[in-house]
């Protein structure tokens, strides 16, 4: 304001002594400074009111990490274009090609991220193959919210009913990976089917990790035959699902389809295996035939003798590349089970008991951090009463089965306690 007045008094007192050439070039001096200043008081006053995180990318540049001044407040502030950093739960990288890291709910990232954080699909680094009915579908669930694995969210039942679509089409339905994820595939029927282990030391790779969860064989029987049963009923009232898997088939490659079915009925049967669960009106008519004797012949029965199953997979993949868990010791107590996992798989120690809570209504274990969830009630289906005789029967043709498991194996199962000659 100072100058302004200077220059308004030159101004007229040249214009008084008549020289009106020093009188304009004072007035445009006079309209120089007063403009100049007026937009530099403007400038200031939107720049004061500006939001605060644009006054500070205006006065830091933003091509590298830069600390922000105390008096402003310490945050970062991130390029454009760089990635975010991954997330870190209890000190191990959190999900990176997922909105959520529960496997019920994959929500992949957008392209641009999923490129920019390496996010391919590619095979399995394991498979829990079996056993259905001893807990797969738990541990797959848990195991989940563990960030350095992933796993896919159907059973895609490649390696025995749809081995006929091609590789391609199995890596296409498996989840997203960042570099440092094991990918796991879980499909229990895996366990029983005999050209299965050949399959996946060929297609996949002689060095891939085999999980298996087994559970008290009778037990197990009852909640398959209770399972089966329900779904019997099911489509009596709805039909068969819909197949949300595979896709429509050609003329050539449904002929291909009955091809395979053909070869693996035969193979089944060379194996003297039975992969089919024939269910009766009830658990003893679908397990015992009218002589008493225990059918071995049902899948139900069958997919309970563990050690020769075991025994096949043993011959395409070593000792120390499958890990058989306890069911009945996992379902009591999941964290040891998952911890040891964790080793078998080669990934950062994650869970505790604090990732846990016991449902008293449902029975079982759910997860709690990092965030709530649970299995469905369908998932504790209650039994059925059984008559004693039959249980009886069973636990007796299970018995040296269970003892040459315990050979093959080297280890020792929680449902053998109840048993004394164990």
């Amino acid at each position: 304001m100072t100058s302004a007045a200077t220059c308004i008094n030159s101004a007229r007192r040249f214009c008084k002594i008549g020289k009106k050439s020093v009188c304009l070039m004072t007035l445009c001096l006079f309209v120089f400074l007063f403009k100049n200043s007026f937009f530099k008081l403007q400038s200031e006053y939107h720049q004061f009111n500006k939001p605060i995180h644009e006054r500070r990318l205006q006065a830091f540049k933003i091509d590298q990490y830069v600390t922000v001044p105390k008096n402003i407040s310490n945050v970062r502030i991130r390029p454009k274009n760089e990635v975010k950093p991954v997330k870190e739960l209890n000190g191990v990288n959190d999900i990176q090609c997922y909105a959520s890291n529960e496997c019920q709910r994959l929500k992949p990232l957008p392209p641009k991220k999923l490129k920019a954080r390496g996010c391919q699909r590619r095979l399995p680094d394991a498979l829990i193959v079996g056993v259905k009915k001893a807990g797969t579908s738990a541990l797959k669930s848990f195991l989940c919210f563990h960030p350095e694995v992933i796993a896919s969210h159907f059973e895609l039942h490649y390696f025995d009913v749809r081995y006929f679509l091609g590789i391609e089409w199995y890596t296409s339905n498996l989840p997203y990976a960042t570099a440092n994820q094991k990918v796991l595939e879980k499909t229990p029927k895996y366990f029983i089917y005999p050209d299965v282990p050949r399959r996946i030391c060929d297609d996949i790779s002689p060095n891939v990790k085999i999980i298996i969860i087994l559970r008290d064989p009778v037990t197990r029987a009852i909640s398959d035959y209770v399972h089966e049963d329900e779904s019997r009923e099911r489509k009596k009232v709805e039909g068969e699902r819909e197949d949300r898997l595979t896709p429509q088939l050609s003329p050539e490659m449904e002929a291909l389809k009955n091809i395979h079915k053909k070869i693996d009925r035969q193979n089944i049967e060379m194996a003297g295996l039975n992969i089919y669960s024939k269910l009766g009106d009830t658990f003893e008519s679908s397990v015992v035939d009218a002589n008493g004797d225990v059918i071995r012949t049902n899948a139900i029965v069958d997919s309970s003798i563990y050690v020769t199953h075991i025994l096949r997979w043993m011959e395409y993949f070593p000792r120390n590349q499958i890990l058989i868990l306890d069911g009945d010791a996992f379902i009591k107590d999941p964290v040891p089970a998952l911890q040891q996992v964790e080793s078998f798989l080669g990934v950062k120690s994650y869970f505790s008991r604090d990732n846990f809570y016991f449902d008293e209504e449902k029975r079982f274990y759910c997860v709690s951090k990092p965030e709530k969830s649970c299995m469905p009630k369908v998932k504790g289906r209650p039994h059925p009463n059984i008559n004693p005789k039959v249980l009886k029967k069973l636990r007796e043709f299970y018995k040296p089965y269970d003892r040459w498991l315990v050979e093959v194996t080297g280890q020792n199962f929680t449902w053998m306690a109840y048993d004394k000659e164990f």
